[in-house]
């Protein structure tokens, strides 16, 4: 078996994260246009990128699915639940070179991750991030 990329899971398996110790939450808007590129081409274009910080963490971009290429993504065998933010799916690139996870998502968090409901995250040393600056 493989792993899956990044998650310490096998494909198929789920892997619950431990929670980490009363951690602090924030969310912000970025201000600027982000682009996500992938073996040459663009994954997702969006002026309304969520930044989420979470204790000393470093920050996560997500993006909303509407400004994501979900043509290019199919839907991973890997899942993870973290008790902060719920259940997550992860996704491979479709027709990529390798099957490893290039992106993730939590479909259902609540609470005061709830404004990254259905967004996507993408693997950082996956793909390359551009426009995106400290806020």
């Amino acid at each position: 078996m493989v792993e899956a990329e990044g998650t310490g899971a096998q494909p198929g398996e789920r892997v619950v994260r431990a929670p980490a110790q009363e951690m602090s939450v924030r969310i912000e808007p970025h201000p600027e246009r982000v682009v996500v590129h992938a073996e040459d081409q663009v994954l997702a274009d969006s002026e309304g990128v969520l930044i989420l910080y979470e204790g000393t963490q470093p920050p996560v971009v997500y993006f909303p699915r509407k400004d994501v290429d979900m043509a290019r993504l199919r839907p991973s065998e890997v899942s993870t639940f973290s008790p902060t933010k719920g259940d997550c799916s992860y996704y491979q690139l479709d027709g990529g070179d390798d099957d490893g996870s290039v992106a993730w998502s939590y479909e259902a968090a609540e609470g005061p991750v709830a404004p990254i409901r259905g967004y996507l995250a993408f693997v950082p040393d996956r793909v390359d991030i551009i426009g995106l600056r400290a806020s």
